[in-house]
């Protein structure tokens, strides 16, 4: 699926990365390719917001600084600034939750993802 209608299905996290075999390595850390492209490649790797999870910072494979936290019940989305990103990162999380603007935080990816003509 293409960017714009993966965003128009629902949220999207589009960043930079490199795909090397079956891995694309980014800003957020590296994650398992759904489908591994021929050679290495420069490319934007698509995900979902619930496929970040925040931790406590402890030297995982990103950090950033939490700058928004919007509630919705059942769940929250929390905006972070990742150092290597242009743009901050929403991250859907499960509330209740511990974390305010300001906080520093460490970000960990789950599941696979694809790439995307950058």
């Amino acid at each position: 699926m293409d960017p714009w209608p993966a965003s128009f299905v629902g949220d999207a996290v589009l960043v930079p990365g490199t795909a090397d075999e079956d891995v694309a390595t980014t800003a957020l850390g590296r994650i398992p390719l759904a489908a591994a492209p021929a050679g290495r490649r420069e490319s934007l790797v698509l995900l979902r917001p619930e496929q970040l999870q925040l931790a406590e910072p402890d030297g995982a494979d990103a950090e950033g600084v939490v700058t928004d936290v919007r509630f919705f019940g059942h769940d929250a989305l929390v905006t972070v600034a990742v150092a290597g990103l242009d743009a901050p990162v929403d991250i859907r999380t499960p509330t209740p939750l511990r974390v305010e603007p300001g906080r520093r935080v460490s970000v960990r990816l789950t599941g696979e993802t694809t790439l995307h003509p950058g």
